[in-house]
């Protein structure tokens, strides 16, 4: 009844089940992070095939081995997963392809479900944050996150690695954070969505850039890295 009462006054709703579209490295790592958390998760594969594989051998063989399914954690073809009732959607895609993932679950995504990015980089051809683009698309979802930082999903899924939670809802910060808490993650909280997003599209490209420019010293990969930061400090002002 207080839960109830909490929903009424726009309280968020205990996270009891998710739903993450993408089952690539972090799509499944944060599947099994979600599910030692104590949730109910599905995750959500491109095809019926693959969906199968992985539901028989419990792991992720071609982008997490070693990793086992835990198994509060159902693989399914995401086409199948029910949105109704779930109350966190993670969107385990490139920024590349969010358009198309958004576009087939927009619709179904209803006024008590919080969703999570893992995107990185901007969504062409406006160069939109991932957040910004759901936002504008996902109108009736409760709240959105975005999950940024400078690990791999096996160094997450391992409890090696940490992370940044970041949203402008404070309850979706507290209860997803304390998920990841309990799954052994370290999980950073911030309200600051703009630059959790960035710093995440700025690592990748500074890194890239430092690559390219090695072959004339590490003067000039310094010089490119430090270039990259500064156009996104400048693009986030």
């Amino acid at each position: 009844m207080i839960e109830l009462q909490w929903e009424w006054l726009g309280g968020l709703p205990r996270l009891r089940k998710a739903a993450v579209i993408g089952a690539g490295s972090w799509g499944t790592a944060v599947a099994v992070l979600l599910a030692r958390g104590g949730l109910d998760v599905q995750l959500g594969t491109r095809t019926q095939e693959r969906a199968e594989e992985m539901a028989e051998s419990r792991n992720n063989e071609r982008y997490l081995p070693d990793v086992p399914l835990p198994d509060s954690l159902v693989v399914k073809r995401a086409a199948e997963i029910e949105l109704a009732g779930i109350d966190l959607v993670c969107l385990a895609v490139p920024s590349a392809a969010l358009p198309q993932a958004v576009g087939a679950i927009g619709d179904r995504v209803g006024q008590r479900t919080s969703v999570l990015l893992l995107s990185k980089g901007m969504v062409a051809p406006m160069a939109a944050l991932p957040t910004e683009y759901v936002a504008e698309r996902i109108t009736r979802a409760r709240a959105i996150a975005s999950l940024g930082g400078p690990a791999h999903a096996k160094e997450a899924v391992s409890g090696t690695a940490a992370l940044v939670l970041g949203s402008s809802d404070p309850d979706l910060r507290e209860q997803l954070g304390s998920v990841f808490d309990e799954a052994g993650l370290v999980c950073e909280r911030s309200s600051d969505v703009l630059g959790v997003e960035v710093a995440g599209a700025a690592k990748n490209a500074a890194a890239l850039a430092a690559a390219a420019a090695e072959a004339q010293g590490m003067n000039a990969a310094g010089i490119a890295t430090a270039q990259i930061w500064r156009e996104c400090v400048d693009y986030a002002h």
